[in-house]
């Protein structure tokens, strides 16, 4: 497989653009999201850096491409995660 055809489907995988990045991250271990603990360390890694809980797209910004699906699928969505990490729950204008 052509290395440019193996970045672009790592990237339609996960779900996101391509990422000409991807084949140097470090996959994690099968059943590694479904460890709270696990999460919230990711977590913890980009809020201290931004300040506050991010967004999915500041997830990614990060290189965090798996942590937006992990959240949704593992533990009921955005608001549940920040519930239980102790912030408050944001509403958005649609």
């Amino acid at each position: 497989m052509s290395n440019n055809l193996g970045k672009f489907l790592c990237g339609y995988v996960e779900g996101n653009e391509p990422d000409l990045d991807c084949e140097e991250r470090e996959r994690k271990p099968v059943g590694y999201w479904t460890d709270f603990n696990n999460l919230k360390s990711e977590l913890e890694i980009v809020i201290k850096e931004i300040g506050h809980f991010p967004t999915q797209k500041e997830m990614k910004s990060f290189g965090q491409y798996t942590l937006p699906s992990a959240i949704a699928n593992y533990y009921s969505g955005v608001n549940a995660v920040r519930k239980k990490m102790g912030y408050e729950i944001e509403i958005r204008d649609r």
